[in-house]
């Protein structure tokens, strides 16, 4: 279809949605309402990040406490108990704006608690957020200390007056200060991160305060513009402002524990008794403190709950921001370019893309509303939240590009039909040329004529390679993955291959607490298996924690695995924990350990052998209870050898060792490989072809798994660039694809590895493994290589023995007794020959496994030894094998 084609025909389409949608006609809008608020059902409930906690004052509590509101002294309580379980911050989602005049021993105490625990931040709010520029409201001069500044001005941010702060004692003890105000008391929709104060400062939201704790910038280091909100380098979607709340889930979603129940745990650790709650998961968590009780009307209509606690408001806007899920919503003017642009889009991509049969035919009309709910549903999941509208003008699109495709599918098919059997006749061709050739073989008498005719009988096998290539280029390559194929945790491999014992030896040593030292090349999967042994693990839900020990410089390593006290070192503007402190109860892999410096080795082993350690500049002794997992691509023996890697630290490492093999060693795994990717890069029909799975097979891959991972997605771009469903080699890399082509001859292959192995006892063998060949294969190779040489070599058996080792003369003398062996096993099976017919026929029986291509220089050998050209005195046997 042509670009004008597809351009009136998305306009159209979206011309139509936009005349619907402007006449906003009752029943349509408020589907469309109803859509907006099923999105979040439909989409389904998660848990919130599992650094968020929330511990609330029901009614109970209330009744069991003395009635509402509570006692300054339960809030000094429950932030000095969270304070003793260290964690992160305390968010308290409770106005306390008046000081208590008949207990003020009680404001004292909590003050007190807020300042030494100096990680309590505390919420105000606006009474009215319509304030207009002429304003005069009066605010504490301390929540100055907490505002932030803007560099330009933005008049469409919302305003506040009359804000409600903390009385002022527990505004000069707590560590941080936002408001707690959102807009719509009835199903909550958005949120103003941050409220006008005067003409360029704001105070931010609680959600957004603590979001700033949680990535740990500084109040300075937030940045204001008029549609993001920068923390840091973090930037923040917004509106003027403000963001829409992406909830996740209703209170099943939450972390979030009774008071109570939270106080009578603490007592039941303290008495030595089994605790209700695990106190332990509190290190390190943001906990907020608030209110949900239907009895003061504490709670809020939510898509997922219809009584959801107000602080769960606040816990959902930081949930948002920190997982960065922030939700985009189109005006009306935008849905029409949406689809438009989104039309264009689909047309295009059908057109372009192969998508199989079944999913075409599923987009039929029978099924238009399941395939728009499921469409509607997918860019709510990437938080886009487009009306009905435009979603209709896509699926219109959809089934337009779909029939389109269907005739160019169908032409496509008879092309490729059309080059098979052309191809197919060209090899019939080529095999009856070969069979012509090799009678005139047979029937020249001289050397010089057959050598010609060789080189052009060899020319013709190539040829015919060549075309096979592109035969099997046609034709998908399917494997039984589910028969044949293994997967553990990421990890891809064939049942009964080289893997599948390392896999065997992870699932053994996992349990275990014990050190591991992983070996292997680059791009192997030593990290893969670091991972897989920390998910079988007990310590599968603490943290895994990496770090490549040589990508990063060796005055940064220290910090970065111990961390630095505030003022170790010029820049060090706060305390920071290192990965071991981070990684604390899980695991910690150490990316070529072998890297670093011996005095850095001296730190991992103190680490190793008692769990201590020192943050940079500090003195207290730091421990942790941390699995440790290394791994290497040098020979680490060696480099003990060599004194750049500790003896001591080898053997603390090496409790376990899992050596990975290279790609090159265990190709059985590629099929399933290949498949893997295909899959993960989502590729949908796309298969690879028969002869680029024989690519991948001759293939050497000197970059391992992420070498073969990479050609993978490249082959992917070019299939789909060019509308195929199937990866032909022309899609790979040259290094790759020549693999399949024949343009790497099998004779150097073989003789390159031989002189690798230095023709040694077992080097036919070994080449054998290595080539995926017959032993015997690799054998008859060799004896043509030699009398090809001989002959070249004007009969002279030491140039030979040279040139065939690759000029070593160590190697040279065995392979001199190797060539001196098929000479005499020659001479040994012509001797009762009589005429040059019968030395032919007899090669020819003798050495039917020997290629083609080394039948006349048997015979040219053959034939003037039973002249008297060549004699044992000539050729120097007489001597014995030298």
């Amino acid at each position: 279809m042509k670009v004008q084609h597809k351009l009136l025909i998305a306009f159209l389409i979206s011309f139509l949605i936009f005349i619907v949608e402007l006449a906003k006609l009752q029943p349509f809008e408020s589907l469309n309402s109803l859509f907006n608020e099923l999105k979040f059902r439909l989409r389904g409930q998660s848990q919130v990040d599992t650094s968020l906690i929330f511990l609330y004052i029901d009614d109970n509590a209330i009744y069991s406490l003395g009635g509402y509101p509570l006692k300054r002294s339960y809030y000094a309580l429950l932030i000095d108990l969270l304070t003793q379980l260290n964690v992160k911050a305390i968010a308290l989602d409770i106005l306390l704006t008046e000081r208590n005049s008949d207990y003020p021993e009680r404001d004292e105490l909590l003050a007190l608690t807020i300042k030494n625990s100096n990680r309590v931040y505390l919420g105000g709010s606006f009474a009215n957020l319509k304030r207009s520029d002429k304003d005069t409201s009066n605010y504490s001069k301390l929540i100055e200390k907490f505002l932030i500044k803007a560099n330009e001005k933005n008049p469409n941010f919302i305003k506040g007056s009359n804000f409600l702060a903390p009385f002022d004692e527990l505004l000069n003890s707590c560590a941080g200060l936002g408001h707690l105000n959102y807009i719509q008391l009835n199903f909550p929709k958005e949120i103003p991160l941050i409220i006008q104060i005067d003409e360029n400062r704001y105070l931010p939201s609680l959600s957004l305060e603590l979001s700033r704790i949680y990535y740990n910038i500084p109040r300075d280091s937030v940045k204001i513009l008029k549609n993001e909100i920068y923390l840091g380098r973090m930037k923040i979607p917004t509106k003027d402002g403000k963001i829409l709340i992406n909830y996740i889930a209703g209170t099943k979603g939450l972390k979030m524990y009774p008071v109570l129940d939270f106080v009578r745990s603490y007592d039941a650790i303290k008495s030595g008794l089994e605790p209700e709650i695990n106190l332990s998961e509190f290190k390190d968590k943001i906990v907020f403190i608030g209110i949900f009780s239907e009895a003061l009307g504490q709670v809020v209509n939510t898509p997922f709950q219809d009584k959801f606690p107000p602080t769960g408001i606040h816990l959902m806007a930081l949930n948002t921001i920190i997982r960065g899920k922030f939700l985009t919503e189109t005006t009306s003017t935008l849905n029409f370019i949406l689809s438009f642009v989104f039309s264009l889009l689909i047309l295009h991509l059908t057109l372009m893309k192969n998508i199989s049969n079944i999913i075409k035919l599923l987009v039929f009309p029978s099924l238009v509303i399941l395939i728009f709910l499921l469409f509607s549903l997918a860019l709510f999941v990437i938080d886009i939240s487009i009306p009905a509208y435009p979603a209709f003008a896509i699926l219109f699109s959809s089934l337009l590009g779909v029939i389109y495709t269907f005739e160019i599918e169908r032409k496509k098919m008879i092309e490729i039909e059309s080059q098979r059997s052309k191809i197919e006749e060209m090899i019939k061709e080529k095999e009856l040329k070969i069979i012509e050739l090799q009678q005139k073989l047979e029937s020249l008498k001289l050397m010089e004529e057959k050598s010609s005719l060789i080189s052009n009988l060899e020319k013709t096998y190539d040829e015919v390679k060549e075309l096979t290539s592109k035969f099997e280029d046609f034709s998908d390559f399917n494997i039984n993955y589910e028969i044949n194929g293994a997967e553990l945790e990421g990890i891809v491999y064939s049942k009964g291959g080289k893997m599948e014992e390392i896999i065997s030896t992870v699932q053994k040593v996992a349990p275990s607490d014990a050190p591991v030292l992983i070996t292997g090349e680059s791009g192997a999967g030593k990290e893969l298996i670091a991972m897989a042994i920390h998910k079988l693990s007990e310590r599968k839900d603490k943290k895994f924690v990496t770090i490549n020990c040589s990508a990063v410089p060796e005055t940064l390593l220290e910090s970065e695995l111990f961390g630095y006290e505030k003022g170790a070192f010029t820049g060090a503007t706060q305390r920071k924990k290192g990965l071991f402190e981070i990684a604390d109860g899980g695991t910690i892999f150490l990316d070529e350990i072998a890297e670093t410096s011996l005095s850095f080795q001296t730190k991992i082993l103190r680490i190793l052998q008692s769990g201590e350690f020192n943050r940079i500049g500090g003195t207290e002794v730091l421990k942790v209870n941390v699995r440790i997992i290394a791994a290497t691509n040098r020979d680490i023996e060696k480099a003990i050898r060599e004194g750049k890697f500790r003896e001591d630290l080898y053997y603390r490492l090496n409790v376990i060792r899992i050596h990975i093999p290279p790609l090159r060693e265990r190709k059985e795994d590629i099929p399933f490989l290949v498949e893997h990717f295909l899959r993960k890069f989502k590729s949908g029909d796309i298969k690879v072809s028969h002869a680029v799975m024989i690519a991948f097979l001759n293939y050497d891959w000197p970059g391992n798994i992420r070498q073969l991972e990479n050609a993978i997605k490249r082959a992917i771009i070019f299939a789909r660039s060019d509308g195929r469903k199937l990866i032909q080699l022309k899609d790979l890399p040259e290094e790759i694809a020549k693999s399949a082509k024949g343009k790497i001859d099998i004779e150097e292959k073989i003789l390159n590895s031989l002189r690798e192995k230095k023709f040694s006892h077992s080097s036919i063998s070994e080449t054998a493994n290595e080539l995926g060949l017959n032993r015997g294969t690799i054998g008859e190779y060799l004896r043509g290589i030699c009398f090809r040489n001989l002959y070249e070599c004007k009969f002279d058996i030491t140039k030979a023995s040279l040139k065939i080792a690759g000029d070593d003369p160590d190697v040279s003398e065995r392979v001199k007794k190797k060539l001196i062996d098929y000479i005499k096993n020659l001479i040994e099976n012509i001797a009762q020959c009589k005429s040059e017919d019968e030395i032919k026929s007899l090669i020819k029986q003798k050495y039917k496994n020997l290629p083609l291509r080394y039948h006349p220089y048997l015979e040219e050998f053959a034939i003037r030894f039973q002249k008297g050209e060549l004699t044992m005195e000539k050729l120097n046997l007489n001597g014995g094998d030298t």
